[in-house]
């Protein structure tokens, strides 16, 4: 299976792109995911999070590496989601 992407496409322009188009800064903004394709997205936003059930996918990749803003929560799925919100929130 191929799949096919234009060169400057990506989950982390994409974010660059919705942030400038609401007026937001780097600071203003996070990110939740479970794999290492999701911390992409980590230069572009001020906090970025995986959720335990990715988090060793995410160590195994190596992309977790010199990333001081990225954390992992305790919780899987949706309970390491409402933890990202509540660490936010905090």
């Amino acid at each position: 299976m191929y799949h096919v992407v234009p060169r400057g496409v990506g989950k982390a322009a994409a974010v660059a792109l919705h942030r400038d188009r609401h007026g937001l800064s780097r600071a203003q903004t996070a990110a939740v995911g479970d794999s290492p394709s999701d911390l992409e997205i980590a230069p572009e936003v001020g906090a970025v999070f995986v959720v335990a059930n990715g988090a060793d996918a995410v160590r195994a990749a190596g992309a977790d590496e010199g990333l001081e803003n990225a954390f992992v929560t305790p919780g899987a799925a949706g309970v390491g989601v409402a933890e990202a919100v509540d660490a936010l929130l905090a």
